[in-house]
């Protein structure tokens, strides 16, 4: 009999392991969430000259404002952001210091899933001149940089960079919504283009102490051709002048013999869900390529709710 029972248990897990999970936000108007990130990150040179190393926290308050139909009206702010450490290493969190203390409005779907920014215009036109005075600083500062690349490149280049999906990675939200309307299960895998490399992800769902946990591994998926153009993306993004851009282009062959042609990337991102809502987030990756070696490790947990 005990045998029986222990053999149906199983069967039972079995099941409810390989079933299909539908990810869904459930979002009451009224509703209020504060997230705490903590980020450190490791950035080195794979010519070598050491790395410089960051840690960068900020909040990221949650206000569910209105409920109409199949949508959800959230407006979100981050705030209280700082460095530890170097701010060259915390370089690529500029969209965060750009986009702090100004509300975002996003809209969702019945499920939760981001849908657009409905302020866009005026968070972007904030962000731009945010990172206008940046740059401006930046040159002043040190001035030799104006040897490699013009003031004014550079900021139309970071300017041009801000998207919709930067503006959500920016606000801490983009990794607590991702997974909204997805239906996966154990083993599912997921071909999907992140700030602009094309990862492949496999998924492993199970409950956790009442909580529903998906870790999510990634890995880079990208063929010879693609890891060149985005490299050269990179390169554009981070205002190199053309001359030298194209002087890249050019000199490709040569770069991919020393090895410089390479595009790594692993992620492990483990979700922990209650209620609708995620209540922590922890995120292991690592990019390794031509231009720079960047490790980040990242937390976000739900620090307060009134619900």
């Amino acid at each position: 009999m005990k045998k029986t029972i222990a053999t149906i248990a199983l069967c039972v897990l079995a099941f409810q392991l390989n079933a299909q999970t539908l990810i869904k936000g459930e979002f009451k108007k009224g509703q209020t969430a504060t997230y705490s990130t903590n980020a450190k990150t490791s950035t080195g040179s794979p010519m070598g000259g050491g790395s410089v190393e960051a840690t960068v926290t900020f909040n990221t308050v949650i206000n569910v404002t209105e409920n109409a139909g199949d949508s959800t009206i959230l407006e979100i702010t981050a705030k209280d952001f700082t460095v530890e450490g170097s701010e060259e290493g915390a370089s690529q969190f500029e969209l965060t210091k750009a986009v702090i203390g100004k509300t975002v409005k996003v809209s969702t779907d019945a499920n939760g899933k981001l849908r657009h920014i409905l302020n866009y215009d005026e968070v972007s036109n904030h962000m731009r001149q945010s990172l206008t005075k940046t740059v401006e600083d930046m040159f002043s500062s040190h001035p030799e940089i104006a040897q490699v690349m013009s003031k004014e490149s550079m900021i139309e280049k970071l300017a041009s960079a801000v998207s919709e999906e930067k503006i959500l990675d920016a606000v801490g939200v983009k990794t607590l919504f991702d997974l909204n309307g997805q239906t996966i299960k154990n083993g599912d895998k997921q071909e999907k283009v992140t700030n602009g490399i094309k990862l492949t992800t496999t998924y492993q769902v199970a409950p956790v102490l009442k909580m529903l946990g998906v870790v999510a591994t990634s890995k880079a998926n990208m063929t010879e051709e693609e890891v060149k153009e985005f490299i050269i993306s990179q390169m554009v993004e981070n205002g190199l002048p053309d001359e030298q851009v194209e002087q890249m282009k050019a000199n490709w062959s040569q770069m991919a013999a020393m090895g410089l042609n390479k595009l790594e990337v692993n992620d492990t991102t483990t979700y922990h869900f209650s209620q609708g809502w995620v209540q922590d987030v922890t995120s292991d990756s690592s990019i390794n390529m031509a231009i720079a070696n960047i490790s980040t490790k990242t937390t976000t947990k739900l620090a307060e709710k009134n619900f």
